[in-house]
């Protein structure tokens, strides 16, 4: 388990909304629908800017996600450590382990269409084919180089399984 009650109800009860953090604590980023946040423990929390839901990008729905393909193993990738911690007041906070490494880098390039692709990296393969083959393997449809981070050992990890 990773993570504790306490620090999810700590990025909960405050106001994020302009970046701000308890003392102590990192503003990591954004997505469109989530703010993270990393706590003095070198713990990850994902916070909902606006609550969504189960409509795909929500806490609940990328917690369901992770469940389900913990245990689908794929070559190369990995799921970091999580856990869901929900507050008194129902808000779904995600703690995620903290990843070291680097984005992928962002890949202008058609493999299917007319065959033209100058992303090739990583013994040869292109990175858009790369990161559909977890995506078909877990049945996600939101795998792209902003979700994928990249350890110095080139272990690919999904740090987004929100759909």
């Amino acid at each position: 388990m990773i993570g504790n009650q306490e620090e999810a109800n700590a990025i909960a009860e405050c106001d994020t909304l302009y970046n701000e953090c308890p003392d102590g604590w990192e503003y990591v980023g954004a997505g469109t629908f989530r703010q993270v946040f990393r706590a003095p423990s070198g713990v990850v929390y994902k916070k909902e800017i606006i609550p969504r839901g189960n409509n795909g990008a929500g806490n609940r729905s990328e917690y369901k996600n992770l469940c389900n393909i913990r245990e689908i193993p794929v070559a190369g990738w990995r799921i970091p450590d999580f856990e869901l911690y929900v507050t008194e007041d129902g808000m779904p906070i995600i703690a995620m382990e903290f990843i070291d490494g680097a984005f992928e880098e962002e890949a202008y390039c058609d493999p299917y269409g007319d065959g033209f692709c100058e992303c090739s990296r990583s013994g040869g393969e292109c990175v858009n084919v790369l990161l559909e083959i977890p995506a078909a393997h877990w049945g996600l449809t939101d795998v792209h180089n902003e979700n994928v981070l990249v350890e110095e050992d080139g272990t690919r990890v999904l740090i987004d399984a929100g759909n």
